[in-house]
């Protein structure tokens, strides 16, 4: 059985391990998160959100962005 200083340890480093990957943020990093290229804007006035470039269809609403 563990002990409790084992369990924290563990704790620890398995979260050391996921902010290392990428996997989680540490709330002392300064440097927010790179933001993926959103250049279509949904054309539904009760909509607008944002979607990535390669995007046919809105993500929120679903409806088919234009040619544009």
């Amino acid at each position: 059985m563990m002990t409790l200083a084992e369990l924290v340890m563990m704790i620890t480093i398995v979260l050391m391990v996921a902010i290392g990957f990428g996997l989680v943020r540490s709330s002392r990093s300064s440097s927010p998160a790179p933001r993926q290229p959103a250049d279509r804007v949904c054309p539904n006035s009760q909509c607008r959100h944002r979607n990535p470039s390669h995007a046919v269809y809105c993500a929120r609403c679903g409806r088919r962005l234009g040619t544009d």
